[in-house]
């Protein structure tokens, strides 16, 4: 049995349990050079406990699970992390701004999975601009939490197209799903769906 990383939010997310959403969205113009300073810390703190997490977690056949539920393995140290936060904020603000601390998340570790949720659908994008993420997972949600599946098959494909495993969880219909396989390449994708019986997103 493997011992996965326990939920780990990510800078972005950290940051905003600490001092509000609304708080932190002030910071970012009103005083930037604190809001710098206190993303710096809440990057380092990320990484500090990430890094010890993993001191103290066996590997499993030389390698170690982002996160159990999604049955993954890497042959590396690894690391989960995410911004949900980051809705409440343009893709270019998050490109300008915050993108950079995510940015070290990632490269302190060999290998990253960033776990995102259909509200940050308009995101995904950006997210895969980070160079040393290796994969992406996206929550399928209905709405009003998100937009149907293939709506999002544009935003799926770019993220493939630059290079980046695509892992989409969550409940989908049978004829979603057959889209998905029919719309996507299939190197580095992977699923881990229910399928729905009601076909309607009412």
């Amino acid at each position: 049995m493997g011992v996965a990383q326990p939920l780990f939010r990510g800078p972005f997310d950290v940051a905003t349990a600490a001092i509000g959403a609304a708080e932190l969205c002030l910071e970012v113009t009103d005083r930037p050079k604190e809001f710098e300073g206190f993303m710096e810390y809440c990057t380092d703190l990320y990484v500090d406990v990430a890094r010890c997490r993993l001191e103290e977690t066996p590997p499993f056949a030389g390698g170690y699970f982002p996160f159990m539920p999604w049955g993954l393995w890497a042959p590396g140290p690894t690391v989960r992390y995410q911004a949900d936060n980051s809705y409440m904020i343009s893709p270019r603000m998050y490109r300008d701004r915050f993108m950079h601390f995510d940015r070290r998340v990632a490269r302190a570790f060999e290998y990253s999975a960033f776990a995102t949720h259909t509200t940050q659908a308009a995101h995904l994008p950006v997210y895969a601009e980070i160079p040393e993420l290796r994969a992406i997972e996206m929550t399928i949600e209905r709405p009003p939490f998100g937009r149907p599946p293939l709506e999002l098959l544009p935003q799926f494909c770019e993220v493939q197209a630059m290079g980046k495993a695509l892992m989409l969880t969550g409940a989908v219909t049978r004829a979603e799903l057959d889209g998905l396989l029919d719309g996507l390449s299939p190197r580095g994708l992977a699923f881990r769906v229910r399928i729905r019986e009601d076909e309607g997103w009412d």
